[in-house]
């Protein structure tokens, strides 16, 4: 948010500059462009990043968090995914292959029949 005040303030002063530039006598415009100067410099704003690209500042704390847990979710995310394939393919094929061998149940359950009934 600094940065943006530093701008609004930084095109304020230059707006309050050429509206003032109607006058083209050289002491007038010396004093226009020192008070520009200091406005500039109170408000820790420099012209050429204005004008040009500013510079990129180091991400923060925050940023950077965001950016690992959005890395973490997204591995996570392709594990669970492949996980997933794995047992549903796993899954049909335990359900052929109770299919072909006639198991009386082919969804794919078990049904356990017991060799002897308890007395």
């Amino acid at each position: 948010m600094k940065t943006l005040a530093r701008i609004a303030v930084a095109l304020t002063a230059l707006a309050s500059c050429a509206a003032f530039a109607q006058s083209d006598n050289d002491a007038d415009r010396a004093r226009r462009d020192r008070n520009m100067d200091e406005v500039m410099a109170k408000h820790h704003v420099q012209l050429d990043t204005m004008n040009g690209e500013a510079p990129q500042a180091k991400p923060t704390l925050r940023e950077r968090t965001h950016h690992v847990a959005e890395t973490t979710r997204e591995k996570t995310h392709k594990v669970a995914q492949s996980t997933r394939n794995f047992t549903h393919r796993q899954a049909d094929k335990a359900r052929a292959f109770s299919a072909r061998h006639g198991h009386p149940k082919s969804d794919g359950t078990v049904v356990k029949t017991p060799d002897s009934t308890p007395s």
